[in-house]
């Protein structure tokens, strides 16, 4: 299809001048937009999901740690903040390890330092399980 001459200019010139216009129209539109930065978002409650069970619900509905949103702008603050969750850490590890059944004793595993956690008891199998593993069939 063969486009005249003059069809081509105006269509051309037409492109041309639309493209000037948007660039001015971006121009202006950045020259009014407001300064980035953060959005203030209204304070509201968040309601405790009732599709999860009753024990999330409970971890959902306690209060925020005053701390979540603390930003420490020195070494010693971050340092300071480690030491303290290590500490709370390290003090319900035995309550964790009894309610578990577990015994944990550190090692080193290719130079790394790592915790070997063994059970206490592990449960036989049972007759269906021997079989199973096995190969034998019911």
């Amino acid at each position: 299809m063969m486009i005249p001459r003059r069809r081509f200019l105006h269509l051309a010139a037409g492109a041309a001048a639309l493209q000037a216009c948007e660039v001015q129209s971006l121009q202006q539109a950045a020259a009014q937009s407001v300064a980035t930065g953060p959005r203030e978002v209204p304070p509201r409650l968040l309601p405790v999901p009732d599709t999860v069970s009753p024990q999330m619900q409970a971890i959902i509905a306690r209060p925020v740690n005053p701390r979540f949103n603390l930003t420490p702008t020195t070494t010693a603050e971050w340092k300071t903040i480690v030491d303290e969750a290590a500490r709370t850490v390290v003090a319900a590890l035995p309550r964790i390890r009894e309610a578990l059944g577990v015994a944990a004793e550190p090692t080193m595993i290719a130079g790394v330092k790592a915790f070997l956690v063994t059970p206490e008891s592990i449960p036989r199998a049972s007759a269906s399980a021997r079989r199973f593993q096995s190969g034998q069939s019911g």
